[in-house]
C-alpha cells in the first residue's frame, strides 16, 4: 500500500522510498479527526510532521512477531522425543451439517497431513470426535505405536 509523494518528502523510516504507508495515513486521519471534532486546524507541514513522528514512534515500539509458516508445525514440548504427535481438528456447518476433518502427524522427521469430508453430522463435538477417530485409524494403519493425540476441543478432551 503506498501513495506517491514528491521526492523531497522524506520517508518516516529514513528509507526515502517516496511512498506514504499505512502509518502515515493514520497520522493524517488523526489530524482530520482533530479538525472535524475539535475544530483544531494545522498547516499541511504540521500535519505531515505529526504523521511522520507517529510512524517513527510506531516503528521503534512495535517488534515483529515471529510467525510460523503454514507448513511449519512444531512438536508439543511435553511429547516424548520418540513419540509421534497427532493433531486433529474439524469444521462443522450448522446450516448443512456438512463437515471437514483434518489431522496431521508430526515427528522428528517431518509432518504429514490428512483430510476427509463427512456429511450429516449433528454437532461440533461429534465432528471433533470423528476427526480424532480418523487420526487413531491412521496411526493403526501406519503401525505407529507411540503417539500423543492433541485436539483444540476441550470438551472432547474432557470426555
Amino acid at each position: 500500500l503506498g501513495f506517491p509523494l514528491p521526492s523531497q518528502v522524506p520517508s518516516p523510516y529514513g528509507t526515502n522510498n517516496g511512498t506514504f504507508d499505512t502509518l502515515d495515513i493514520l497520522g493524517l486521519w488523526k489530524a482530520r479527526n482533530k479538525f472535524v471534532f475539535e475544530g483544531f486546524s494545522a498547516t499541511p507541514e504540521e500535519t505531515l510532521s505529526t504523521a511522520i513522528v507517529l510512524a517513527r514512534e510506531w516503528a521503534l515500539e512495535v517488534k515483529p512477531e515471529p510467525s510460523l509458516r503454514p507448513n511449519q508445525l512444531t512438536r508439543s514440548p511435553t511429547a516424548p522425543p520418540h513419540a509421534i504427535v497427532m493433531r486433529s481438528d474439524a469444521v462443522w456447518s450448522a446450516a448443512t451439517n456438512d463437515t471437514g476433518l483434518g489431522w496431521v502427524s508430526i515427528s522428528t522427521t517431518g509432518t504429514q497431513s490428512f483430510k476427509a469430508p463427512t456429511k450429516s453430522v449433528s454437532s461440533p463435538l461429534t465432528v471433533e470426535g470423528l476427526a480424532l477417530q480418523e487420526a487413531v485409524r491412521t496411526c493403526v494403519s501406519l503401525g505407529i505405536k507411540t503417539v500423543v493425540f492433541e485436539s483444540d476441543s476441550l470438551q472432547l478432551l474432557k470426555l
